[in-house]
């Protein structure tokens, strides 16, 4: 297993996620989804269809972050064509990951709160297995935004931790990187030969000394030394 550093910012992009249920376009709010959650992470899948996992609201109206009390997130699908289908029971603390392993054939997803990141059965079938967990409390922080290289190993950066993990397939530590940004919440890769591994940081839950560190609240981009893949369109 090697270590690496990530370079300097390239930029310093702000986001909020307000209040907003999963909706079906067709036939309105998805009839599993317990009241007061939002969405979380979305990502397009092999099949065209966008895969979303929501959770119980941590913002106030304000955008400032309160305590949660449940586990009530899930992962659904929404179809190019307008339904919206569950893909698991509502039984997440804060969902997240969404890499897409389509030589095996399954998606990684993960709950942060847990600290596990969980593989399912991908294209998804009603009498398939419950997701398996591969990974329990792996690496500084928790797990957050994921993808996967051209070599089906998972990417995953760590919020709190500062430290993305490469895990080869089976969950095994690969590679650590060490990355002056703490909150690390979403990473993908692009640019030419989809070489680049581009990673968000937040502000979020930082004192005041590390929330004007411009590596908090970025963009930072990684030359990984590996490639990507090209992504996937939705109802493409």
């Amino acid at each position: 297993m090697t270590q690496d550093r990530i370079a300097a910012p390239a930029g310093t992009p702000r986001d909020r996620v307000g209040e907003s249920p999963v909706r079906d376009a067709r036939n309105g709010t998805l009839d599993v989804e317990p009241e007061g959650n939002r969405l979380n992470e979305g990502a397009v899948a092999p099949d065209g269809g966008l895969v979303v996992g929501t959770m119980q609201s941590n913002l106030n109206p304000d955008g400032i972050m309160r305590e949660m009390d449940r586990q009530s997130g899930a992962f659904c699908r929404a179809s190019p064509e307008g339904p919206v289908s569950p893909l698991t029971e509502p039984v997440f603390g804060i969902t997240n990951t969404l890499g897409r392993d389509e030589r095996e054939g399954r998606m990684y997803i993960c709950d942060i709160l847990a600290r596990t990141i969980h593989a399912m059965v991908w294209p998804r079938k009603s009498e398939d297995a419950d997701p398996e967990t591969v990974v329990r409390k792996g690496g500084s922080g928790m797990p957050d935004g994921s993808c996967l290289d051209a070599e089906f190993c998972l990417w995953n950066v760590r919020y709190g931790g500062g430290a993305p993990v490469r895990y080869a397939t089976g969950g095994t530590e690969e590679r650590i990187f060490s990355l002056p940004g703490r909150n690390t919440r979403a990473c993908d890769f692009g640019g030419e030969g989809y070489t680049t591994l581009y990673l968000t940081t937040a502000l979020n839950e930082l004192d005041r000394e590390m929330a004007t560190d411009l590596h908090n609240g970025s963009l930072l981009a990684l030359e990984s030394g590996v490639a990507g893949t090209a992504p996937h369109v939705f109802g493409g």
